[in-house]
């Protein structure tokens, strides 16, 4: 839903040896931060399960998640393994399994899933499976098995603010009035007018690397499997990104916003706190980033009323209908591990997810609290948060830009690090594209 750094040799053992301690210590009753939990029934025992995030904005939200579901669930304990900023998923279970102390539940990409289905639990009989979005299951499912509970649906666009776009224009703004690069370019240009920066650009390679980039890939074949025939056609070595339509669409649009910049003059010394900050107080309008970061803006103080999100345009096709659709993918899973937790614990993770996707206080949690739109027809509370309400709105006016590309887990930082080379100006248009072939020329 990641991030430019190589973790060097002796930083890996390191990680590794503090991941055995933590997760030793919580088979010795001594977890490092536990939810605390409500009282074991009477002559049982505490189970207690461990449990990785893939979403760092929210993980010191999950703690009060965990307290709430062990209140409500007496005799199981959860202890959140905190992840680090530069590090995805699947590589940081990579490393539990090597050290023989996996996770109990974690959340994990898309794309990973099926990479660890030795390692995990079948969740064919789960309670879930009726409820979810099908497409979400299909790409979790193999051999007959399902490896993971769909539950996220995420998307990427421009968040804005509509109090300061409104004060710039004069009147009502309407997304839907973006159909074009040209259009863009207009607003911000009004935006600027009125004394205020047009937009703010964040650096991190998992912002650049692997969100940004998914609208090259979804505009190839809008809303169909032939994106992956793109994909292949960059494995293959076929592809000519210099000559692709979408390709140069794509970065028209990225160097508009390399133009308007709020950082232009240092645009690698930027990040997702400061732009966060620079949207809440009004001093940008508009914001590559996706409905996610509402829990960083809500801690900000920002007015729910002012705050919306809104598709990418990469063209100047006035009837490119995917100029206004709204980029949207079942970013996270959950899953269960059955190779290095006991039986016990393997039904603690279940009765978890069973309790988040379908108890009244989980359900709220995952939507007030963690401002998480579910992969699920079920729900029945509405989102409040006003970036997953313009998600929702676009799923059910049927303009969605689906992203169907499964990433390989070093997609984003060595991407991410050739966007940000072409971000700060140490690469053109031609170099970009050669790394982005080479890099999937190299895919195994």
């Amino acid at each position: 839903m990641k991030k430019v750094k190589i973790i060097s040799l002796v930083l890996l053992i390191i990680f590794a040896v503090s991941l055995l301690s933590a997760c030793d210590s919580t088979k010795t009753g001594t977890p490092s931060q536990s939810s605390g939990g409500g009282d074991a029934p009477a002559g049982g025992k505490t189970t207690k399960i461990t449990f990785v995030s893939g979403k760092p904005e929210i993980q010191a939200l999950l703690e009060d998640t965990f307290k709430l579901f062990s209140q409500e669930n007496p005799g199981i304990e959860m202890e959140l393994v905190a992840g680090q900023a530069n590090q995805s998923p699947y590589q940081m279970l990579t490393v539990m399994y090597n050290a023989g102390n996996a996770a109990s539940c974690f959340m994990m990409e898309q794309g990973d899933v099926l990479k660890l289905k030795d390692n995990l639990a079948d969740l064919s009989g789960e309670k879930f499976k009726n409820d979810a979005v099908e497409a979400a299951l299909k790409a979790v499912t193999a051999d007959g098995k399902l490896y993971a509970a769909p539950f996220i649906c995420e998307s990427v666009g421009f968040v804005y603010n509509k109090k300061v776009i409104e004060n710039a224009i004069g009147g009502p703004f309407d997304p839907n009035s973006i159909k074009t690069i040209n259009d863009l370019e207009d607003i911000f240009k009004k935006v600027e007018a009125s004394g205020v920066t047009a937009v703010g650009v964040s650096p991190e390679n998992w912002s650049l690397g692997a969100h940004y980039m998914m609208y090259l890939y979804a505009n190839q074949y809008p809303n169909s499997e032939k994106n992956t025939e793109f994909v292949n056609s960059l494995k293959s070595g076929t592809a000519d990104l210099v000559n692709n339509k979408v390709y140069n669409g794509w970065l028209d649009t990225f160097d508009l916003l390399k133009k308007y910049n709020i950082n232009k003059d240092d645009p690698l010394a930027a990040n997702n706190d400061k732009n966060a900050a620079l949207i809440t107080e009004g001093k940008i309008a508009f914001w590559f980033m996706g409905n996610f970061i509402w829990p960083v803006m809500q801690n900000l103080n920002a007015n729910i009323e002012d705050f919306g999100l809104m598709p990418v345009p990469v063209s100047n096709n006035e009837s490119d209908v995917n100029n206004r659709q709204l980029l949207s993918l079942f970013s996270m899973y959950l899953c269960v591990d059955k190779a290095q937790n006991t039986p016990e614990q393997q039904e603690a993770s279940k009765k978890f997810i069973e309790w988040i996707l379908y108890s009244e206080s989980g359900q709220n949690e995952m939507i007030n609290k963690l401002s998480l739109v579910p992969a699920y027809k079920h729900f029945t509370i509405e989102t409040k948060e006003p970036l997953s309400a313009s998600l929702i709105k676009y799923i059910k006016a049927n303009q969605t830009l689906d992203f169907n590309i499964l990433y390989p887990s070093d997609h984003w930082q060595v991407l991410g690090g050739s966007m940000q080379k072409y971000l700060a100006d140490q690469a053109d248009r031609k170099t970009l594209a050669e790394e982005i072939e080479t890099y999937w020329k190299n895919v195994k």
